[in-house]
């Protein structure tokens, strides 16, 4: 008897979220976290008849590769062994829209319907604010504190 064992990433929180699509082998639930200024974090969700199974010796062993694209633009490629699958990409501007969707592409190479498209915008780049009420207070001669 073979039985199926499914590994996978876990979701991270998002901010931004597309819903999910009817095509049997879409991601769905497709996240986008802004994980800093110049990076997003996506995250996806695949249900489990829709995971492509290889047949090895000893096995089964499910495995899909996904294909992040950026604003319409291939922008990396992962491979997935489970259900909970996620992506970081970086080198991005900050302050700035990017909108991202997911395809799969299964083992015998065919290229899925691409999930629902999810937007978010990086970290606004801002400057630090000016201290307002300055007070200075002598502790010796040598030492001043500084408060605000």
């Amino acid at each position: 008897m073979l039985k199926h064992i499914l590994l996978g990433l876990a979701i991270v929180g998002s901010t931004s979220c597309g819903g999910g699509s009817d095509s049997d082998s879409t991601p769905v639930f497709l996240k986008a976290t802004t994980e800093s200024r110049f990076a997003v974090e996506l995250s996806w969700f695949i249900q489990e008849n829709q995971i492509d199974l290889d047949y090895w010796e000893y096995g089964i062993l499910s495995r899909n590769e996904y294909w992040v694209y950026k604003d319409g633009v291939l922008e990396t490629k992962v491979e997935s062994y489970g259900r909970f699958t996620s992506a970081r990409v970086e080198n991005l501007v900050h302050s700035t829209r990017y909108c991202f969707d997911v395809r799969m592409k299964n083992s015998r190479g065919k290229i899925e319907v691409a999930s629902d498209r999810v937007c978010t915008v990086t970290a606004i780049d801002q400057p630090p604010t000016i201290p307002q009420n300055l007070a200075v207070n002598a502790v010796s001669p040598a030492q001043i504190d500084l408060s605000w």
